[in-house]
């Protein structure tokens, strides 16, 4: 947490991905040491992007995600060119995942983005509503946004990995098919699935999370976590 000498906050942060992009962000936040008291301030006097913007990720930060779609939806309101609904949806996600908001709540958002062009969004509402739906025993729910996921996958060299574990889930969930779900798994990660701990670690986690083929999928972490001596695949 950023404060200035009276203890107000400047910004905070949860987390970073390495000392490099750490001292970036510091900079930036000390090249404008408003406070967010300041800042919501000018907003009510002087609506602006950047300070709406700023206060949007600032509370998506600290886990208050209904009032930073406040914030975006009123960034659409004094004419703001970007669209920002993918924001807004993943806020919802995560509200809906810490329970204060029901999942039905997240759907006419995650609708919106399936009928847009931007495939990355379209794949990425498909994966992430599907974790959602898992964890609150929704699975039901999955199906609907898999054909798209799917299809804005299928061009992408880049998602390939996406786009099996679309396919595999349309099988499990659209299908009913738990065997060919698997096989569909296996097969996208290749023939080296059982020499590549990277591999295996997809495969363990995918089943685990879909609590399927629980005692394979064991073999395959434990097969894993043999090969590898440190770093992040050590640590998953």
């Amino acid at each position: 947490m950023l404060t200035n000498r009276a203890g107000e906050i400047i910004t905070r942060w949860t987390g970073y991905s390495g000392a490099d992009k750490f001292i970036a962000s510091l900079n930036r936040a000390l090249a404008d040491q408003r406070t967010i008291r300041q800042r919501t301030a000018q907003i009510e006097k002087q609506p602006n992007a950047n300070d709406i913007l700023f206060l949007a990720g600032y509370y998506s930060g600290i886990r208050e995600y209904l009032k930073s779609n406040e914030y975006y939806r009123k960034a659409k309101t004094i004419g703001y060119k970007y669209d920002l609904s993918y924001q807004i949806f993943t806020n919802l996600v995560n509200a809906a995942w810490n329970d204060v908001i029901e999942i039905e709540d997240v759907l006419p958002m995650a609708d919106s983005i399936q009928r847009g062009t931007h495939k990355a969004n379209i794949s990425n509402v498909a994966r992430m509503f599907g974790q959602l739906a898992r964890k609150k025993n929704r699975t039901e729910l999955i199906p609907r946004y898999l054909k798209a996921g799917i299809s804005a996958t299928s061009q992408d060299p880049k998602s390939r990995q996406t786009h099996n574990e679309l396919i595999a889930d349309f099988l499990l969930y659209a299908r009913n098919d738990t065997a060919q779900a698997i096989i569909r798994m296996k097969s996208g990660l290749g023939a080296d699935l059982n020499i590549g701990a990277k591999k295996m670690l997809i495969f363990a986690r995918w089943c685990s999370e879909r609590k399927i083929n629980l005692e394979e999928a064991e073999g395959f972490a434990r097969k894993a976590t043999g090969l590898v001596t440190s770093g992040r695949s050590r640590g998953m």
